[in-house]
């Protein structure tokens, strides 16, 4: 079952990614930078970031950990290629054929190292921290709890290895700055190996959500509070970081160190609390439901092919007053192609691999958790 919650958090981040790109390409050549555009940008990649690492965090711990073995770790890797790999390919392809170039770089997801060919399929970076991300993190957990001491208590075990995990992410971030004075956006941001603890915190809150689970149900109680914390700290960090001026970013330790940590743990706050508000997920208008839906399921094929389509149409641009009109036709002709990629492209191979039995869960709660996270991987 659907978690109409969830439906609107990974809709509020493709909104703002595409909000932020849609001012970049209609807007930029008319107006100068704003604040805004470079933050919905990244607010919108870090909810995608939290988002995956707390569903894909719950597959892992229900499946992977529970069985504590690498066939099970196989059957995860399994489904997580088959849910992502084979559009990216597809769109990949397509690119290279509209720009009648190739950068190997792409296949294996090491892009982000090269400036040129990152900038032939920019949304891909992204991709890199994810991949990376479910390649490494999974397998290094369940090495570390099949290596740790049998008679430690899992749940214990879980939040020890994670958070080691996540602290030696950051500190490896805060040697990389120290060390070798990257910029802010393309050597920090976009780069996966000192990114991969956004993600992390993900795992770490569908860690309580599955192990405290009275705990979780606690600080979910009244979501409005964590509404309030949310809003309330991301209006600070819209105002006070000076989003406009790369040459401050580039030159501050902190925000290439620290500054995207708070984006994560915000997001998680607007992701708990929009899974677990009880009036959002009782609403029964078809038409809400339905929407919120629509632009979930096929929020990934609107992410990889958006930045392509307001490319070329920006083209067209030659006065302001075309603007507005140009830039709604692209993005309808985006959310057209989606679906189409969704319904007879994703669809069919995600149920391909339903088919495939590539998953197990071993009693109710975990049956219960699974499937519901399931329905978002």
């Amino acid at each position: 079952m659907r978690n109409l919650g969830l439906d609107i958090v990974r809709s509020l981040a493709i909104f703002l990614v595409m909000l932020a790109h849609g001012m970049m390409f209609f807007l930029l050549p008319f107006y100068p930078v704003s604040n805004s555009l470079i933050f919905f940008a990244v607010l919108g990649v870090e909810i995608f970031f939290v988002l995956s690492g707390f569903l894909i965090g719950q597959i892992l711990l229900n499946d992977v950990l529970v069985e504590q073995n690498w066939p099970a770790l196989r059957r995860f890797y399994l489904r997580r290629w088959f849910r992502t790999l084979p559009l990216y390919f597809l769109i990949l392809i397509i690119v290279c054929l509209i720009n009648d170039k190739f950068f190997w770089q792409h296949l294996f997801f090491v892009q982000n190292f090269n400036t040129e060919s990152l900038n032939f399929f920019p949304v891909s970076w992204s991709l890199t921290v994810e991949e990376w991300f479910y390649l490494l993190i999974p397998f290094f957990l369940l090495l570390l709890f099949r290596i740790s001491k049998k008679n430690r208590n899992s749940v214990n075990k879980f939040f020890y290895l994670l958070v080691l995990i996540i602290i030696s992410l950051i500190l490896l971030r805060l040697f990389y700055v120290f060390l070798f004075n990257p910029i802010w956006d393309e050597e920090v941001r976009r780069q996966f190996y000192v990114r991969l603890d956004s993600l992390g915190i993900g795992v770490l809150i569908a860690g309580i959500k599955v192990y405290k689970k009275a705990f979780y149900e606690k600080i979910t109680k009244y979501p409005w509070i964590l509404y309030s914390l949310s809003i309330i700290g991301f209006y600070t960090l819209y105002k006070l970081i000076p989003w406009n001026q790369p040459e401050v970013l580039n030159n501050s330790f902190f925000y290439r160190t620290f500054l995207l940590n708070f984006f994560s743990i915000l997001s998680g706050l607007i992701i708990i609390a929009f899974e677990s508000d009880t009036f959002i997920n009782n609403i029964k208008s078809k038409i809400i439901v339905k929407t919120f839906t629509f632009i979930s399921v096929t929020s990934y094929s609107v992410y990889l092919i958006h930045y392509e389509i307001y490319n070329y149409y920006s083209r067209k641009i030659a006065t302001i007053t075309e603007t507005m009109g140009i830039w709604l036709t692209s993005t309808v002709i985006t959310i057209i192609a989606a679906f189409i990629l969704y319904r007879f492209f994703e669809l069919p191979i995600m149920n391909l691999r339903d088919k495939m039995g590539w998953s197990r869960t071993h009693n109710a709660k975990s049956q219960t958790t699974s499937n519901s996270a399931r329905q978002y991987s």
